[in-house]
């Protein structure tokens, strides 16, 4: 997978300006550095799995924020870069997003079919902003695109919870190209 920003820009709706170039070239190499140690499961850079989030983002048409929030999604929860940081680097509402994208992956599916629908409403009353949802969902998509490399019983977890919850919540934020990949992966 080739890294390279100007693979986003070509992705974005309207061409970025100067100042979102800059917001996703910062984004970009902050996440770049705090990931670098990392490895996926795949023994890729951790950093890959990032740029495909942000990628995804690009695909779905959201904005230079979002998508510079979906360079950072992890960066808080799993490197030594503090909330405080990012803050200072990008301001209230990446650290915003990138805060309730980490809150919704804390959430986990037990399995239960009632719970479905209710852990759903949770999802959507949670993101009070939606792009929060996009970008889990972003990131999801990048996560049962490489399933191959994971355990069997946590692949067997997260293609039941992919199929069960974020599917369904696609489908409901009318992203049927969506519904469609994160069912197939």
């Amino acid at each position: 997978m080739t890294t390279d920003l100007s693979g986003i820009y070509d992705l974005m709706r309207t061409k970025p300006n100067r100042w979102e170039k800059n917001l996703l070239e910062k984004a970009y190499q902050v996440a770049k550095d705090a990931h670098e140690p990392q490895k996926r499961s795949s023994g890729e850079p951790y950093f890959n799995h990032v740029f495909a989030t942000a990628r995804n983002l690009a695909e779905f048409g959201l904005d230079a924020t979002t998508i510079a929030a979906g360079f950072l999604h992890d960066v808080i929860e799993d490197t030594p870069v503090t909330e405080e940081e990012i803050k200072e680097q990008f301001g209230d509402e990446i650290v915003f997003l990138v805060n309730g994208v980490t809150k919704l992956g804390k959430l986990k599916y037990r399995g239960r079919e009632r719970h479905v629908e209710s852990l759903r409403k949770f999802f959507i009353a949670t993101a009070e902003d939606f792009r929060v949802v996009i970008i889990k969902l972003a990131d999801r998509l990048h996560n049962v695109q490489t399933l191959e490399f994971v355990k069997p019983e946590k692949r067997k977890r997260i293609a039941l919870e992919t199929i069960e919850i974020y599917a369904p919540l696609a489908y409901r934020l009318g992203m049927g190209r969506l519904v469609g990949e994160l069912q197939d992966a």
